[in-house]
């Protein structure tokens, strides 16, 4: 099944979300600063807003998933999965992307009502 180029269905549902699950501070400041970005498709230096055609240059790209050991298979194959694809979210940890806050929303829902968001 193919899965959809955002979790979903609007910027402004995207950044509740966010806003809920992963950093409400995050989302606030970019708010008063004027950024409306959503992270999108990525291409080469580029990546698109996920709900417009704006593209940017990235200036800034950074990652790095080492907790759950080094070349783990469940890693490599999801990274495989998603290196196939280019709007899933697998390096930029700055800007708002609705698949951190659909995880982020998931896990929280693990947790019996302990951690149910920020």
């Amino acid at each position: 099944m193919d899965q959809p180029a955002t979790p979903f269905g609007s910027r402004a549902a995207t950044m509740q979300a966010f806003a809920d699950h992963v950093s409400r501070g995050k989302v606030e400041a970019f708010e008063a600063l004027g950024l409306d970005i959503v992270l999108g498709r990525r291409e080469g230096p580029f990546f698109w807003d996920a709900f417009d055609d704006r593209r940017f240059f990235n200036c800034h790209c950074n990652g790095g998933i080492f907790n759950l050991g080094h070349r783990n298979p469940a890693v490599l194959a999801a990274l495989r999965t998603a290196l196939d694809r280019d709007e899933i979210d697998v390096g930029n940890h700055h800007l708002v992307s609705g698949w951190k806050a659909a995880l982020a929303s998931r896990l929280a829902a693990t947790t019996g009502g302990r951690c149910p968001g920020v």
